[in-house]
């Protein structure tokens, strides 16, 4: 790559536009999608924002290292056990200044707590948020979909 096409590039990526604008669609996978051990039961969430994928990743990754842990690796990591243990929440809160965080009545014994999908996901996009500020989204409706058919694609007995 030439190095004029390089600081264009550059330049780019550091304005303010390009942060406002939000022109990617995304895909969030929540649960297991493997298909290794047969579970597969997972939820997608799409939604539109400012940053692509490698930003949305480079944002995670900030995040952990400011948070200190992966959340993705902590929380509702095996079959069936939606938990977050406790330092997680810990965290959480502090840095999201939200003590009262999956707060449950017997907060101070707890050692694990449950987490559902929404919990998951919104605790993911503040992590998101941590690392990169300027992160913006918004909730796609993934009900609209069309079907075309092709039905017969999918033979366990032919493949192309």
């Amino acid at each position: 790559m030439d190095l004029e096409l390089i600081k264009m590039h550059s330049d780019i990526l550091s304005s303010k536009d390009y942060f406002n604008s939000m022109r990617h669609i995304i895909k969030l996978v929540i649960g297991d999608c493997s298909r290794k051990d047969g579970h597969n039961m997972h939820e997608n969430i799409l939604i539109k924002s400012n940053l692509n994928k490698i930003w949305i990743d480079r944002a995670y990754e900030e995040a952990s290292a400011i948070l200190g842990f992966c959340f993705i690796e902590e929380v509702a990591t095996e079959y069936e056990e939606p938990i977050a243990p406790k330092y997680v929440i810990t965290k959480l809160r502090k840095a999201f200044n939200e003590p009262n965080l999956l707060m449950s009545e017997n907060d101070n014994d707890r050692q694990n707590y449950y987490i559902n999908t929404e919990q998951y996901l919104d605790s993911f996009l503040k992590i998101i948020k941590l690392g990169h500020p300027e992160f913006k989204y918004k909730f796609i409706n993934h009900d609209e979909y069309i079907m075309i058919g092709g039905y017969g694609l999918f033979s366990k007995h032919f493949h192309i």
